[in-house]
């Protein structure tokens, strides 16, 4: 994302980058995400439907607010979201290696 922003590479994933091995690893780890949290939900005893409920409104809410968020912000940020973006995952990155690693 850092990279892509610095050199004003608007296009990185073009439709032509999107070949079959990529949508089968993809729907691979959603699959394999999905697996654990319904492991997830079924050994705490959570009933089904009520998690359904809450996931789907949850999602929805923080998606819009998103939407929201990011047409008010875009003059502000103009063409600068990919290295802030690139920024926080980084951060986010080293905070879980130094959890696991020192604590």
């Amino acid at each position: 994302m850092i990279y892509g922003d610095l050199n004003n590479e608007q296009n990185l994933f073009k439709k032509s980058n999107i070949d079959f091995r990529l949508m089968i690893s993809l729907a691979f780890a959603t699959s394999i995400d999905a697996l654990i949290i319904g492991m997830g939900i079924a050994l705490f005893g959570v009933p089904i439907f009520l998690a359904i409920g809450v996931i789907g409104l949850v999602t929805f809410l923080l998606s819009m607010i998103g939407i929201y968020l990011g047409a008010k912000c875009r003059r502000f940020f103009q063409n600068k979201t990919g290295i802030i973006g690139g920024v926080v995952l980084i951060t986010i990155g080293i905070k879980i290696l130094t959890d696991h690693l020192f604590f």
